[in-house]
């Protein structure tokens, strides 16, 4: 219900030009220890909260697809990401060796190019 909601491409978005991801309890596995407490309150939106920006980029660095690689560039261009603390963030999730070497590509293309 949250997702025909709020989601990409329904009324929401249309109306006001964004939308809301809506994470499954999976998620919260992979975030960086301590992320609920950077929690970031949505402005204009009571009991709403969004994932801090540099935990967000933990999480999309790991996954390191194409469109998320892209939301990052974008968010560091924009100076709402900075590249050490993204850089904590991720070296806090515990890994396996795939995942440090998909992320550590992916950290590259995002800040050092």
């Amino acid at each position: 219900m949250l997702e025909e909601a709020l989601g990409a491409s329904h009324a929401f978005h249309l109306r006001h030009g964004y939308h809301a991801d809506i994470l499954r309890d999976d998620i919260f596995e992979t975030l960086p220890p301590g992320w609920m407490d950077r929690l970031v309150a949505v402005p204009g939106c009571t009991n709403v909260f969004a994932i801090d920006p540099h935990d967000l980029a933990a999480v999309k660095l790991m996954i390191a697809r194409p469109k998320d690689l892209a939301l990052l560039r974008l968010l560091h261009a924009n100076a709402m990401i900075r590249p050490e603390l993204a850089r904590q963030r991720l070296d806090s999730i515990d890994k396996s060796d795939r995942y440090i070497m998909l992320a550590g590509n992916a950290f590259d293309q995002v800040f050092c190019r």
